[in-house]
């Protein structure tokens, strides 16, 4: 048996999606995280509270949404 302390969670992508009356209106960024509530906890403490719209898990969903809002990427 693999102690708790030895293994590795996979790191995955979570999709922020921008609130659209923010700054950040009209776009969204890929956050790095190993579960969901550390990517929340990212998304809030690097865009802001005002800012933060949602975070989509479901990686084809978020390309749908992305494709039907023509969201544009943010880089930070």
């Amino acid at each position: 048996m693999i102690p708790i302390s030895n293994r590795q969670v996979k790191t995955r992508t979570y999709h922020l999606i921008f609130a659209q009356g923010g700054e950040y209106g009209g776009c969204y960024a890929r956050i790095y995280a190993k579960n969901v509530d550390r990517a929340r906890e990212e998304a809030i403490t690097r865009y802001g509270l005002k800012n933060y719209g949602g975070i989509e898990i479901n990686e084809e969903r978020a390309r749908a949404l992305i494709k039907a809002f023509r969201l544009k990427e943010v880089t930070a």
